[in-house]
């Protein structure tokens, strides 16, 4: 459980949430042991997990204009993003109300018109969308861990459907041997290239795109180095632990 004073509970039919606040942090949970999403109170908008300053890898191709975002939690990459990368466009998408309530209302999600949250389920809203993203984070988490749905093969097409030419999938993935050997087959017979980053937490984060993604080059070593100084984040660090699987 995490330390700290209980701000809010609530539960639905998925289950608990509880938020928490230490008097420099606050914490999203899930369940007793979970401690779903951190957020610094100082700067709402740092990226405290190292899997989620991963993701950002994500950031070092074309500079994203449309991102999806499927799963919210505290809404973490959002305040990054929004920071970040002015003009953006985002849309997220939470299957549970109360877990979008809790970000607005008790960590710091930013109003925005340029931010759409949509409540439903991503294969669901993925079935209906007609539009088009530079970038898709995939990060659904439920109370005993990342959501299978993000290593089924229908879920993984749904999402290359629905990137732009060029675009890139970035998941976040946890889980045992036999769920990430079925996320590899599945993600290596729909995407051109498929890398993998490791992360000390015990998650992988995976890049996939239809489009060859060099992560070696020297331009993008030379946009890790220039991303690592505006977010402050070692971007340069996680570009070497890559491991193309495709």
């Amino acid at each position: 459980m995490p330390q700290g004073d209980l701000l809010f509970f609530s539960r639905d039919a998925l289950g608990e949430i509880r938020v928490f606040d230490d008097g420099e942090k606050r914490m999203l949970s899930f369940g007793a042991e979970d401690e779903q999403s951190v957020c610094l109170k100082a700067d709402p908008a740092y990226l405290v997990f190292e899997y989620t300053q991963a993701m950002l890898l994500g950031l070092l191709f074309d500079e994203p204009r449309k991102i999806l975002c499927l799963g919210l939690g505290s809404g973490s990459l959002i305040r990054a993003l929004q920071k970040h990368l002015k003009g953006i466009k985002i849309t997220a998408v939470e299957l549970r109300q109360i877990v979008i309530d809790s970000a607005q209302n008790f960590f710091y999600l930013p109003q925005s018109k340029r931010l759409q949250i949509h409540c439903a389920a991503a294969e669901d809203f993925l079935e209906e969308d007609t539009n088009r993203y530079d970038l898709i984070f995939s990060d659904l988490y439920l109370a005993q861990g990342v959501a299978e749905v993000q290593q089924e093969r229908a879920y993984l097409e749904a999402c290359n459907a629905r990137l732009k030419q060029g675009g890139v999938l970035v998941l976040n993935f946890w889980g045992d041997a036999q769920l990430r050997e079925s996320l590899r087959e599945h993600s290596q017979a729909i995407f051109q290239s498929v890398s993998w980053c490791s992360t000390r937490e015990g998650n992988g984060v995976v890049f996939a795109a239809q489009s060859g993604l060099d992560f070696q080059s020297p331009h993008l070593r030379a946009s890790a180095r220039e991303w690592s100084r505006k977010l402050g984040y070692p971007l340069h660090n996680y570009l070497q632990r890559l491991e193309s699987i495709k």
